[in-house]
């Protein structure tokens, strides 16, 4: 960019016009420093020094808070319908996570903090606007791909179709185990409201258990509340994504 000219640099998308003149400049000086430092790695902060003060301000405790989960928690404070906890949604479906390291969890444990982030919005509509609003969220803490994640999850939480052509360049960044990661998360969230509808409680009556061959979930005996077509439906596609068969019992 230090070699580009002006009009050149008018051209390109998404650069303010206020910079356009000092961008080769700035670009020229960060790279003698650069070839002075000789870093192994160059970190760009999505935020900026007078945040970076602020932070250091704060209490040890609530520094320590992990960023992501702290944003996602407050957002459900303030936007939730119901009072069921992203923990009890986490916890529930771990048993069709058996294999997920403590990042994995983390990331899952934000989508289930965000489940409900379109509830407001008509259905007809509300797949869509959630994955907009959650691959925009202006959180720290993620990486481009844990964005995609947690935005495709959104989406077939509430019924969107991955195949859309909007979703294709965010599909784009994620590698097959973490498409099929979203997948699950977002299919066993849309189970998990069904079954409990938002309500707290409800959800530990019922477990899920995974085998090798067969997804099983188990609904007290009697329990009527729990069954439905759509209740079958979705656990059945869970099962299928999974790659088990599915097992109900009642």
């Amino acid at each position: 960019m230090a070699q580009l000219s002006t009009s050149t640099l008018e051209r390109l998308p998404g650069l303010p016009a206020a910079r356009l003149a000092s961008i080769p400049f700035a670009a020229a000086a960060l790279a003698a420093l650069l070839r002075a430092a000789k870093p192994k790695e160059v970190v760009f902060s999505a935020f900026g020094m007078r945040e970076g003060q602020m932070l250091e301000l704060l209490p040890p405790a609530i520094r320590r808070q992990d960023p992501l989960i702290s944003a996602c928690e407050m957002a459900l404070e303030r936007t939730g319908r119901f009072s069921i906890s992203g923990l009890e949604l986490l916890e529930w479906l771990t048993p069709a996570f058996p294999v997920e390291n403590e990042t994995e969890q983390r990331l899952r444990l934000a989508i289930c903090l965000l489940s409900e982030i379109g509830w407001s919005k008509h259905p007809d509509y509300r797949a869509v606007h959630a994955y907009h609003r959650v691959l925009r969220l202006p959180y720290p803490g993620l990486t481009h791909p844990d964005r995609a994640e947690m935005a495709l999850a959104t989406l077939i939480r509430y019924g969107g179709e991955e195949e859309d052509r909007m979703v294709a360049p965010v599909r784009a960044l994620l590698d097959e185990r973490r498409l099929n990661r979203a997948r699950a998360t977002g299919l066993g969230l849309r189970l998990a409201h069904t079954l409990c509808g938002g309500a707290p409680g409800l959800l530990p009556q019922t477990k899920l258990r995974l085998t090798d061959k067969a997804l099983t979930l188990e609904v007290p005996s009697g329990a009527a509340i729990f069954l439905s077509e759509a209740v079958d439906r979705r656990f059945a596609r869970l099962a299928r994504v999974l790659g088990v068969k599915p097992t109900l019992l009642a």
